[in-house]
């Protein structure tokens, strides 16, 4: 690969990291959640985002551990360590689309700040952003909902809900009777899930 690609590639990876690091640090991972740990399971049409492979292997350690690791291996990691029997986020963003609330920008974005396995988040122009997170079990989809509200406490009209093992977090931006109707609708299509 010449330099200017590796150098476009670079850039195009620096970018989309500080966008994943300022979306996980707006949405965090929960807010005056609901656990709906008992909720039916539902089936829903998922578009699953590609995450551009690393182009080199990380230097590892004498005792194995990794370092370096570039953000596209990072995401890489995250999304081939993604738990079962929980409601994949895709699947969710896919489920809050078919309810009616429309959803752009779609993206994987770093998990591992805020506790989680995988996550996905996106925008909607009815003013909300959002971000569904996957995590190891029960116990740790609450604790990181509960981490997020204590470290976002100041910001108004964020919420998340727990089903499961999955987090889903909906900040209005701004508040409005559309964006309420919206988060609404989300959070529904997440609860049948």
């Amino acid at each position: 690969m010449s330099t200017v690609k590796i150098r476009k590639h670079a850039s195009t990876s620096l970018r989309m990291g500080l966008q994943a690091c300022f979306l996980a640090a707006l949405l965090g991972c929960g807010r005056h959640g609901e656990d709906v740990a008992n909720a039916p399971d539902a089936s829903a049409i998922a578009a699953t985002p590609t995450v551009p492979a690393p182009s080199a292997t990380p230097s590892a350690s004498p005792s194995g551990a990794t370092f370096g690791l570039a953000l596209a291996g990072r995401l890489a990691r995250e999304a081939a360590s993604r738990p079962s029997d929980t409601p994949k986020a895709e699947d969710v963003l896919a489920a809050i689309a078919k309810s009616g609330v429309p959803l752009q920008e779609q993206a994987q974005h770093l998990a591992s700040p805020i506790g989680a396995l995988y996550c996905i988040g996106a925008k909607s122009p009815l003013e909300l952003a959002m971000s569904a997170c996957e995590y190891a079990d029960e116990t740790a989809a609450g604790a990181g909902r509960d981490s997020s509200v204590k470290a976002f406490a100041k910001i108004e009209h964020r919420d998340v809900v727990v089903n499961k093992k999955t987090t889903l977090t909906i900040l209005q931006s701004p508040y409005d009777p559309q964006s309420q109707a919206a988060h609404d609708k989300a959070v529904a299509a997440f609860k049948k899930m």
